[in-house]
């Protein structure tokens, strides 16, 4: 049931609207040692309230990795939009994609036991904003739910700026007693943060929290107050929209039970509401456990993008080895996929009222099945929660082209073409990182390549336009794998 509710909300999140997120570019603001070694973030309105669907920041998908006691990595995605589809107002309405990565330090750590624990924390790094297929993975997320597709166009802005960041969090922990009987197995108390970043843009971020914290040897509860702010976002009215939304005063709860985080923040008046879903790698006894041969069964989900195909996967254990990196274990594969990603040439196939504003009208639905094996590496020399692996398969893999009944006034609206087939040969490689470990399952993300080559192309009519489908294509795979053996 955790799982199923896990996979549920990842879904939820992942194509419902939203509408603030974190500083992009600094840490994520959550109660110290909450997140371990690797997390990743997804935020979204879950619970929101007082704004348009997919309003300002829509989606935010954010990345951190401590590789040493001292330095980590910070990764940042954001889709940010304003404005309303209306090809009449085409210049109330826009969209604008947000990357920013940087270097994280460890500059102070005072830790007394369990009681209390100060941590201050600097990065530095780079933020970009552009065109970065948000729009159309977007997109392609809703068409798999049947959600309203959002033809906002880019704005111009194409952009890039150094980040420096500085993050200090402060929490002092009481055992909990009733009645005079101290219980040790909890603790309240407190938690503050303040973050704080600028940009070679002049562009500022700043943070302040106070919380309130319970927590014991396996969960964590916060509820608090943040103030935000935003400011010298005025490259583009998107971004002077979202650092509106994002400014102001909100009260956040949430709350952190093993590898799974979930807070929601609400804002006060007319200000933002989202939330976010939080998957982080958490040690226990079974951690030093590479790999047990009592798990012989898996089953993934996995998004391909930015062509946005879902992705079910079930592998079966073949062979055991884990006694040299250089020999990998070997899976059985049973693998399917489902799309509907817009096609690539859309824009050339309908012309909409004004050439700045491209209505995605052609989308091609895709479906895939395929057989393989799988090699996997554990017992590495570095980090042990890491298995890098290479997927083979072979299958069959069909398409066909329909248009959006979205179009304005498009003579293809309701139009499709006939559905094509081909053999496929399909290749991926990336790595898993172990998050949480019981003694008969495993949770892991997810992260790599997969390529596609169908063995032939075809040509098909779409309301008189002759368009080519299935074509070879390469993708990341982004998701999460439960390993098990129940």
């Amino acid at each position: 049931m955790l799982i199923r509710g896990l996979l549920l909300s990842l879904l939820m999140m992942l194509t419902r609207q939203a509408n603030a997120g974190d500083i992009s570019g600094a840490p994520a603001i959550l109660p110290p040692e909450t997140l371990g070694v690797f997390s990743s973030l997804w935020s979204n309105n879950f619970i929101s309230s007082g704004h348009e669907p997919d309003e300002y920041r829509t989606q935010q998908l954010g990345l951190q990795f401590d590789f040493s006691s001292r330095w980590g990595l910070v990764f940042d995605y954001s889709i940010l939009t304003a404005g309303q589809s209306n090809p009449v107002l085409q210049d109330f309405a826009g969209r604008i994609d947000e990357i920013s990565l940087s270097l994280m330090y460890e500059l102070y750590r005072n830790q007394s036991y369990s009681n209390s624990l100060g941590i201050i924390q600097a990065g530095a790094g780079l933020r970009a904003y552009g065109d970065f297929d948000g729009g159309y993975m977007q997109n392609g997320l809703h068409r798999l739910i049947n959600n309203e597709v959002d033809d906002y166009p880019y704005v111009d802005t194409e952009t890039k700026m150094a980040i420096f960041w500085l993050k200090g969090d402060y929490q002092k922990l009481y055992p909990l007693s009733w009645g005079g009987e101290i219980k040790n197995f909890w603790q309240f108390g407190y938690w503050l943060d303040a973050t704080g970043l600028v940009s070679t843009n002049r562009q500022w971020d700043a943070s302040l929290a106070a919380n309130a914290v319970m927590r014991n040897k396996s969960m964590t509860l916060w509820l608090g107050v943040r103030e935000d702010w935003r400011e010298n976002y005025e490259l583009d009215f998107v971004q002077q929209a979202t650092a509106l939304s994002e400014s102001g005063t909100s009260l956040a709860i949430g709350v952190g039970v093993g590898p799974l985080i979930f807070e929601s923040v609400h804002g006060f008046g007319d200000k933002f509401s989202y939330s976010r879903l939080i998957l982080t790698s958490v040690e226990n006894e079974y951690t030093s456990v590479g790999y047990s041969s009592r798990i012989n069964n898996a089953v993934a989900l996995n998004f391909l993008l930015p062509d946005v195909e879902l992705e079910l996967q079930y592998r079966r254990l073949l062979r055991y080895q884990t006694k040299s990196f250089g020999r990998p274990i070997t899976w059985l594969v049973l693998d399917m996929h489902y799309g509907e990603p817009t096609y690539e040439e859309s824009f050339d196939v309908y012309h909409p009222f004004n050439q700045l504003w491209p209505i995605y009208n052609v989308y091609s639905e895709i479906q895939q099945v395929a057989v393989g094996v799988e090699f996997e590496w554990h017992n590495q020399p570095y980090f042990q929660g890491l298995w890098p692996y290479l997927t083979l398969l072979a299958g069959r893999r069909s398409e066909q082209l329909k248009a959006n009944s979205g179009a304005y006034g498009s003579t293809l609206e309701g139009q499709e073409s006939e559905k094509v087939s081909s053999s496929v040969l399909e290749a991926g490689a990336g790595i898993r990182i172990n998050l949480y470990s019981q003694q008969k399952w495993q949770l892991l993300f997810q992260v790599g390549v997969v390529g596609n080559y169908p063995l032939s192309s075809k040509t098909v009519n779409l309301g008189g336009n002759y368009l080519e489908v299935l074509q070879p294509n390469l993708t990341v795979n982004m998701g999460f794998s439960l390993n098990f053996d129940f």
